[in-house]
């Protein structure tokens, strides 16, 4: 596991907890702490396997990867199009409330196109722990 990669994933999961602390402000007070928790418990444990796998590997491993432009960019306006039609029929229904949530869902699901554009498919494991935090 290269460096590079192991500051990227420790700054995504600093951001997912970020993003999950945002998102749970709006949630009843006797739930939002106990939700937090679990939050940065999940955000610990992939920090804490990350840098784990990076100190028990005996050398770093640095491999290209493949990056498949029409797919990375299909997955962006997809999510931007998913986001801006939820937004709208949301606020359209009547269901402010459940804007953020709609959104961090879209953002999370698309993390999964983006590895497929990126790394072929790859890390699914890793998109899945990123997605929970």
């Amino acid at each position: 596991m290269q460096h590079g990669v192991v500051v990227g994933v420790l700054i995504t999961t600093c951001f997912g907890l970020v993003w999950a602390i945002a998102g749970l402000q709006g949630v009843p007070s006797r739930w939002r702490a106990s939700l937090i928790g679990i939050a940065v418990l999940v955000s610990a444990l992939i920090g804490t396997g990350v840098l784990w796998r990076l100190r028990s590997s005996s050398h770093l491993v640095s491999r290209s990867g493949t990056f498949n432009g029409a797919i990375y960019w299909s997955v962006v306006v997809f999510e931007a199009i998913a986001i801006l039609g939820t937004v709208f029929a949301l606020r359209w229904m009547g269901l402010k409330d459940y804007v953020m949530p709609a959104i961090a869902f879209i953002v999370g699901v698309h993390f999964f196109g983006l590895a497929r554009a990126i790394s072929g498919g790859r890390g699914f494991t890793g998109l899945v722990l990123l997605c929970a935090s």
